[in-house]
């Protein structure tokens, strides 16, 4: 599982802790796919602290990921082999963080989502995936 602890399958804090690099350990099949024109919907009520999600491209182009929440989030993206691509705070207007980035056909590429707070569980928030014409 990515981020699982191998001894206690349990989500391991330190491997999410590393805003510089994602080190995939194993590509979890069930992390929520976000393709273009979709959107992706994370309910909060958690404890988690950040949110990954797996963003499917098919055509290449310049993609805007736009997040909305109450809350102060942060966003990261990541290329397939977890190196980082940007990161951004308040870009989409109030505290919502907004990602512009040119992406290559048939990739995957990864979202991490986080509270600009450190140690703050993640709130409901919602991802919406485009490309621009």
């Amino acid at each position: 599982n990515v981020g699982a602890n191998p001894d206690t399958e349990e989500l391991d804090d330190a491997w999410f802790a590393r805003p510089d690099r994602l080190d995939l350990i194993d590509l979890d099949e069930m992390l929520p796919i976000l393709s273009n024109d979709t959107t992706y919907e994370f309910s909060g009520g958690s404890s988690r602290t950040d949110a990954i999600v797996r963003i499917n491209v098919n055509s290449p182009g310049t993609y805007n990921i736009e997040l909305d929440s109450d809350a102060d989030l942060v966003a990261s993206l990541y290329e397939i082999e977890g190196d980082h691509i940007e990161t951004d705070d308040d870009s989409g207007g109030g505290l919502n963080p907004r990602l512009d980035a040119s992406l290559l056909a048939d990739q995957d590429y990864y979202l991490r989502v986080s509270h600009y707070e450190e140690n703050v569980s993640l709130p409901k928030f919602s991802a919406k995936l485009s490309v621009e014409n």
